[in-house]
């Protein structure tokens, strides 16, 4: 049985004293390849209890869905078990190629080239929004590869986003995911895959759509 503990980061309480605490951490676009390392407080204080779980989907591709999971030893067994039963696994050669990635070193230096152009790529769509876009607020940042815009109430979050995807820019809107029904208008843009001036380039094609929505709006 699980026993969800206080949410993380935040007051570190006891474990449970049945039963394993659940936490999570923030979600980072590139984590370390050390999944012990500095961040996994929770690891130094209770190794015994703790389970550290990553993927490298995001810091390199989702496709070979390899990852890893840190367990203390009365549980590394079931795991292990437990992986090995619930599919055929992952490719062999995917495994080693990662195993030398981590060895060499050369993980931790894609990780430093990803983080600096993930930056420069966010910094240039934040930028850029806030040009073309300054009426409406961009939230999120430090989740990394995407951003919340958040529009103006007048804005209609529907015609906003079919206006973008008129422009051929895609964006998700936020009405979908909302577990209350009111709420600013609002979209979620990723900035992972392009380079810093097509993501201006869709900024300013988002401020075209956005007033396109509100002149559909205002003659409503």
């Amino acid at each position: 049985m699980l026993r969800r503990s206080p949410a993380w980061p935040g007051r570190r309480a006891r474990p449970a004293s049945a039963g394993l605490g659940i936490r999570k951490t923030p979600l980072r676009s590139t984590p370390s390849s050390d999944p012990t390392g500095s961040r996994s407080a929770a690891y130094r204080a209770w190794p015994d209890r703790t389970v550290l779980i990553g993927s490298t989907s995001k810091a390199l591709a989702p496709g070979p869905r390899l990852g890893w999971v840190v367990a203390p030893p009365w549980l590394a067994g079931a795991v292990r078990g437990w992986r090995a039963n619930s599919d055929l696994g992952s490719p062999v050669l995917d495994q080693a190629a990662l195993a030398y990635m981590l060895a060499s070193g050369e993980y931790d230096r894609h990780l430093r080239q990803m983080r600096r152009r993930y930056r420069a790529r966010r910094d240039a769509l934040v930028s850029a929004l806030e040009r073309w876009l300054p009426s409406a607020s961009v939230r999120g940042i430090s989740a990394r590869m995407h951003v919340l815009v958040e529009l103006p109430a007048d804005c209609n979050e529907a015609d906003v986003i079919a206006a973008a995807a008129a422009r051929g820019v895609a964006v998700e809107p936020v009405a979908p995911m909302r577990s209350a029904r009111d709420g600013s208008p609002a979209f979620v843009i990723g900035y992972a895959r392009l380079p810093e001036h097509r993501l201006a380039e869709a900024a300013r094609m988002l401020a075209d759509a956005v007033d396109e929505a509100s002149r559909a709006q205002a003659r409503r």
